[in-house]
Formats: structure tokens, sequence, C-alpha cells
């Protein structure tokens, strides 16, 4: 067997990407209301915090039965879940925070002259720009983060 027929059969891989394409289906949805909701409130961290909130259901439900083809399902496995996104929302919001800053001095260009081609465009000043590129930064950190938790912590001993 070949050593890319070896990749592809392993189970590790397999969750690998098993789990990125649910966090995509989260990404979609996470990047979108939190464009939205800062996009009318201008608020970096409650934004994220509501966002977060909302994939927070949609990830736990999907990672249990799809990425990590849970078997059963545990009291314990949405504690230890809680306790991990919990930690993550802060670690989360900590670093958006903090990139949101970092890119202070970068000039975005306003997304407006787009609006007319195609109608679901919203018009994007350069605080709202700066604030999607902090959290698609984010959200690449945070995924790393969740992954190892996730597969380590929460769905460890439940796979089928």
């Amino acid at each position: 067997m070949s050593m890319f027929q070896d990749l592809i059969l392993n189970e590790n891989f397999k969750t690998l990407i098993r789990f990125g394409l649910v966090g995509s289906v989260n990404l979609v949805i996470d990047f979108s209301l939190f464009s939205l909701l800062f996009h009318y409130s201008n608020h970096l961290v409650l934004s994220n915090t509501c966002s977060f909130v909302v994939v927070l259901c949609i990830a736990f439900l999907l990672h249990h039965k799809y990425s990590f083809k849970n078997a059963f399902f545990e009291k314990k496995q949405i504690v230890k879940f809680l306790i991990i996104v919990i930690i993550g929302l802060i670690i989360g919001n900590i670093l958006l925070h903090l990139i949101y800053q970092q890119l202070e001095n970068v000039y975005f260009v306003n997304m407006a002259g787009f609006k007319d081609e195609s109608a679901f465009l919203m018009e994007v000043s350069e605080e709202q720009a700066r604030a999607m590129v902090s959290k698609i930064i984010q959200i690449g950190l945070m995924a790393t983060y969740s992954f190892f938790c996730y597969k380590k912590i929460v769905f460890v001993n439940y796979q089928k």
C-alpha cells in the first residue's frame, strides 16, 4: 500500500477531514453572523460572543455525530465541551481584540464599490473590514485549539 493510501485510510486523518468540513460550516455561520452583528452594533466582543454562542450549539451536535462519530451521549461530554468552549471564548475574544488593535494602522479598501454588482454585499467601513479580517485570523487560530481539545478531552474514549 502506498503512503498516500495509508494516509487516506488512517482514522486520525479521516477525523481531521470531518472536523474540517464541520468547521467550514461553523465558519460560514460564525463569520456571517459576526459580520452582520458588527455591522449593526459596531461592538467587537459582543458580536463575537453572540455569533460564538450560536455556533457553539451547532458545533457540539455536528462534532458529536459527524466529526468524532460518537456512539452515545454522556452529560460529562457536555460539561467538558462547555468548559473548553468557555475557555476558548475568553481566549478567542482576547485574540480578536489584540489582532484588531494590531491591524489599526492597516488601510482597508471600502467594499462599497461592489455593492451594485452583488446585492447581498453590504457597505463595509474600514473598521468593519478590520474586524472581519481580525475574525478570520482568530477563527484560524481557534480551530487548532478546538480540534486538539475536542479530540483529546471531550470526545476521547467515546468514539465507535
